[in-house]
């Protein structure tokens, strides 16, 4: 597991050869809670080909997914999305971009745009992008900077990004002000936005990693005397680093096959993780990203198919 969330982080850096992007699958189920608890149900793979596809993102209702696939291993990634209403042609290739390759794709706060880290012909330039829906009227957001990773939008005029090279620092970007605050550093690559409340991983201690909360107080355009650290809300299960919620207010993060979870976060931080899908049943033994979509009624897994099979 360690090895997977190091290539990852290598990805993050974008120098990398197609040769080296590993094969992945999205597998969704449907999920639902009743008086007993959580449960899953019709699982389905999600490929736009036996390449590399990764990086889940669900619509507000659940009903569609963006996602980021280099389609039959092609040189270049770009952005795709699943229409879980159709019943036939569920995906869509957006972005059809000849020399650069889309990562990460969300939509900006209003839903109007696709947001991605664009990586530049040049493999080393990682740009913050906007395009439309259609994948058309490509924005480069701030030009000057080239080290984005992994982001997350805090507002529509704050977006708050993981950026290269190590260590990996934590910084927000607000828009009117064109300012750039460092936040943090040696963060991992999941940053969540949950009701304003934002969570990210701290892996400043290599052997315990943890979950945070942000202080509010970093978000505002002014300077304190002082600023208490952030809070530490739990440690992360051992060597996984992606994590999501559920209704605000359950957290579940992946690893060698299981989800586990931890329930009412964050009145009972100190709980233990407990397993409560078993993907094996699946054939899912090695899953590492997890994403639920906002309304809860799905969640994704992303699984690293073995060479060998």
């Amino acid at each position: 597991m360690k090895k997977i969330v190091l290539f990852l982080v290598a990805i993050a850096t974008a120098s990398i050869a197609i040769a080296q992007l590993p094969q992945t699958e999205i597998w969704v189920f449907d999920l639902k809670q009743d008086a007993t608890g959580y449960s899953i149900s019709n699982p389905k793979k999600v490929i736009a080909g036996n390449g590399y596809n990764n990086q889940p993102y669900f619509t507000q209702d659940g009903e569609e997914m963006y996602f980021t696939s280099n389609g039959k291993k092609r040189k270049k990634t770009d952005i795709y999305k699943y229409n879980f209403k159709k019943k036939r042609n569920k995906i869509t290739r957006i972005t059809k971009t000849n020399n650069e390759s889309e990562y990460s794709p969300k939509l900006t706060p209003g839903g109007t745009k696709i947001s991605c880290v664009r990586v530049a012909k040049d493999t080393t330039t990682q740009n913050m992008c906007t395009y439309n829906l259609q994948g058309k009227q490509a924005e480069i957001l701030f030009p000057k900077i080239k080290t984005f990773g992994y982001y997350c939008w805090k507002s529509q005029i704050d977006l708050l990004a993981f950026h290269v090279p190590e260590p990996f620092q934590f910084i927000k970007h607000n828009f009117p002000y064109k300012k750039h605050d460092t936040l943090a550093s040696n963060i991992g690559r999941c940053i969540v936005n949950n009701k304003g409340k934002i969570l990210y991983v701290d892996k400043s201690d290599s052997n315990k990693w943890t979950i945070n909360i942000l202080n509010n107080r970093k978000f505002a355009n002014r300077s304190f005397t002082s600023i208490k650290p952030d809070q530490v809300l739990t440690e992360t299960v051992q060597d996984a680093e992606d994590f999501a919620l559920i209704r605000g207010k359950d957290i579940v993060m992946a690893k060698d096959g299981f989800v586990y979870i931890k329930r009412k976060i964050f009145s009972l931080p100190n709980a233990n993780w407990e397993p409560v899908f078993n993907l094996n049943r699946y054939k899912l033994y090695e899953v590492y990203r997890i994403v639920v979509a906002p309304n809860a009624n799905r969640l994704a897994v992303v699984r690293k198919v073995d060479n060998e099979e």
